[in-house]
């Protein structure tokens, strides 16, 4: 699944023509990247739906957050377009159980004074199957 979700972030042709391959994993970042905008995923909670007990269908949660060089927002509204463009084009994927993939909702404006950035986050639902 974490394959998948790399991939589909960094190989949408659209979307990699303006991260120019900065995508990561949350807690896989030492420091800060010094090219902008970049792209950090996390993996969220996994929820069984019990709809059967030979059949074990879940929803596995991940959000994307979109991070730019302070203060215009206008970027990041643009690429989280492309986001939702990428994974509305991957669809699903079989060989990763990946049935569906839903977008939830989209943050508000969020400063990261770590990173020294602005942000805003995504965040989707994967359908898997057993």
């Amino acid at each position: 699944m974490r394959r998948f979700l790399y991939e589909t972030l960094n190989e949408y042709p659209p979307l990699r023509d303006v991260h120019e391959g900065r995508v990561f994993q949350g807690e896989s970042m030492l420091k800060a990247p010094q090219a902008w905008p970049f792209l950090v995923y996390r993996m969220g909670n996994e929820t069984d739906e019990q709809f059967s007990e030979s059949r074990m269908p879940k929803r596995h949660f991940f959000q994307v957050y979109i991070h730019d060089q302070p203060a215009d927002y206008q970027q990041i509204d643009s690429v989280m377009a492309l986001v939702r463009d990428a994974f509305k084009a991957a669809g699903s994927s079989p060989e990763d159980n990946i049935m569906q993939i839903v977008y939830l909702e989209t943050s508000r404006d969020l400063d990261d004074p770590t990173l020294g950035t602005i942000m805003r986050y995504m965040r989707f639902q994967l359908i898997l199957s057993d």
